[in-house]
């Protein structure tokens, strides 16, 4: 959702990110494509009611194998 669009841009703030191109809402999140050192990144918020909410916590415990690798998490905001 829309509404999430100031909670990426906190985070991206908070871990050292830019933005690298329009973020973009879906049903259940606002995705925000950044950039960190170069890195090509990609910064979620999930909505705190939906079905997204626990992704980090699989994303960490994948460690990047089959799945992008988790980068920073905060509640229901990841970095990939």
């Amino acid at each position: 959702p829309e509404w999430l669009r100031p909670t990426a841009a906190a985070w991206s703030r908070q871990w050292g990110c830019t933005a690298d191109g329009p973020g973009f809402a879906t049903d259940d999140a606002f995705l925000w494509p950044v950039r960190r050192g170069g890195a090509a990144l990609m910064l979620k918020v999930a909505d705190p009611s939906g079905d997204e909410v626990g992704q980090g916590d699989l994303l960490a415990a994948l460690d990047g194998r089959g799945a992008v690798r988790l980068l920073a998490q905060a509640g229901h905001v990841t970095l990939t």
